[in-house]
């Protein structure tokens, strides 16, 4: 009879639980009356990673997550100054669980085999099935007629540009898995979490899958070149432009690209003004002003609503990620969260030379999230731990190989 590995029964256990962690996140996004499903998932992961870290008396760390707690403890402390301490202390009470929660998730996925191949597989699974919960929804008539009457599809579920981002990630991670390992069958994969990302009609979404894609062909390089692989690059090359064209051409795509040249018509001041970006437009101008006016420690985390309804009269917040923080954390905060995104980025690009597949589609990855936070703040968001979580996973297992083939 075979004799059953108890750790890696429980390594699968919590696998298990991690992957239904994210995907009932996706689903129930933070909806009260159902993300305690996803808490108590959340939960017996993190409970039973703290029993390993316990039994083991080691709790694994690096750099860039002391530094993520230092940004929390800077947060706090900016309870002092803010407009709105109350606000301020909530929202670093939030950043402060999201901190815990990538320690223990970092102990787990650094100290088992592949943890960087297994955390993309979750977030691609998690992706595709969560798109098929997005039109289910629906119902596939109903969905179909949305996208052809041009709706963005998803504001009932949660925000469309969450949805749309979530769902572009698995895109490009199946492209990834279908091209570095020449497994065509991967790219099935792409079509359903593909339909509902350009459902979502975000502007934000198609710059994502484009760039994603492009940057996933560039970096797929040979040790020699192969003209056989080289021409069926081209050509796949055009049967992407060609699809992405007729794509266009569209009535239930056309939400997107009328959005597109609403935005240029704002960057040339005629023609009709899109109210979503004009207002975006206004906060990012009044939030920098703020910044302007307390360039170092800010007016307090949280606080931009303050500016936004001096300016708008809508209490919200600056639909820009670098502005958020520049306004209400000054250029302190700004610098201590952004140097985790630098980090990882530049490791990445140093490490571009020794073809390591996951430090190619981590950089990818960071790359569009963090064009993408020009029109978005994220820096409280799961998902966006759920990146940095990888990024350090990736980046860290990358450096112990290299040293492990040095010293061999």
């Amino acid at each position: 009879m075979r004799k059953i590995d108890n750790n890696k029964l429980l390594e699968n256990i919590k696998l298990v639980l991690f992957f239904l962690y994210v995907l009932t996140f996706y689903i129930f996004g933070s909806k009260v009356d159902t993300v305690v499903y996803t808490e108590i998932i959340l939960m017996a992961f993190m409970g039973l990673e703290l029993l390993t870290i316990l039994k083991t008396k080691k709790i694994k760390y690096c750099i860039p997550i002391l530094v993520l707690f230092i940004f929390v403890f800077y947060c706090f402390l900016s309870n002092f100054w803010a407009i709105n301490p109350e606000m301020s202390i909530e929202k670093s009470k939030t950043l402060l669980l999201l901190n815990i929660f990538l320690l223990i998730s970092y102990n787990f996925f650094i100290s088992i085999e592949n943890g960087e191949r297994k955390l993309l597989k979750i977030l691609m699974y998690a992706g595709i099935l969560f798109s098929i919960y997005v039109i289910a929804y629906y119902g596939i008539g109903e969905y179909i007629n949305k996208l052809i009457d041009g709706e963005r599809i998803g504001q009932e579920i949660d925000n469309v540009n969450s949805i749309g981002q979530q769902t572009a990630i698995a895109v490009i991670i199946s492209i990834f898995f279908g091209l570095y390992e020449n497994k065509k069958f991967y790219y099935l994969f792409t079509i359903i979490p593909l339909i509902v990302a350009l459902g979502t009609g975000s502007r934000k979404v198609l710059i994502m899958l484009v760039f994603g894609t492009i940057l996933l062909f560039l970096l797929k390089r040979e040790q020699k070149i192969d003209m056989k692989k080289f021409i069926n690059k081209i050509l796949i090359f055009g049967i992407i432009a060609f699809v992405f064209i007729g794509i266009s051409k569209l009535p239930m795509f056309s939400n997107i690209f009328e959005r597109f040249e609403e935005n240029i018509e704002i960057m040339k001041a005629k023609g009709t003004v899109y109210e979503g970006t004009e207002l975006r437009a206004i906060y990012i101008k009044e939030g920098m002003k703020q910044f302007l006016e307390t360039p170092i420690f800010g007016i307090g985390i949280d606080n931009s609503s303050y500016i936004t309804s001096k300016a708008t009269q809508h209490f919200t917040y600056l639909h820009n990620n670098f502005v958020e923080l520049l306004a209400t954390t000054g250029i302190t905060g700004f610098c201590l969260y952004y140097s985790i995104y630098i980090y990882i980025i530049l490791t990445c690009l140093k490490n571009l030379k020794y073809k390591n597949k996951y430090i190619s589609i981590n950089f990818i990855i960071f790359i569009i999230i963090t064009l993408e936070e020009y029109a978005m703040v994220t820096y409280s968001n799961k998902t966006t731990y759920l990146y940095i979580l990888l990024g350090l996973i990736v980046v860290e297992k990358n450096r112990k190989r290299l040293k492990n083939e040095k010293n061999n």
